[in-house]
């Protein structure tokens, strides 16, 4: 294992904005520090997991305004929402999942 991306002593959860509509469901969640290497997403049917691993830096240096730690989240899922077709981008320390409705259920997620 990577020394840089061992467990910090400190999990935080972070902030997401959420959205649900005939086109499926999108997630926009924030996470500052991480970079594409630190980040796993889990998608399966009802649930997805993300974890945001961050680098140490080492002591001394620049004064840190907020504080070091990586991310955990669990979002449960709508069983209407396809998790086989999800679409992940991560730019910029925001993570986007778009996961579209199963066949003919986009009604019913107006």
């Amino acid at each position: 294992m990577n020394a840089c991306l061992t467990p910090s002593p400190k999990t935080y959860l972070p902030k997401a904005d959420q959205w649900l509509g005939p086109e499926g469901a999108r997630l926009l969640v924030e996470l500052p520090g991480v970079s594409r290497a630190g980040l796993t997403l889990e998608i399966t049917p009802g649930r997805l997991a993300l974890t945001g691993r961050v680098r140490r830096r080492p002591p001394g240096g620049a004064q840190e305004e907020y504080p070091i730690g990586d991310f955990y989240r669990v979002f449960t899922l709508s069983p209407l929402l396809n998790t086989a077709q999800a679409q992940a981008q991560f730019e910029d320390g925001v993570l986007e999942v778009r996961l579209p409705p199963k066949g003919d259920t986009a009604s019913c997620l107006a």
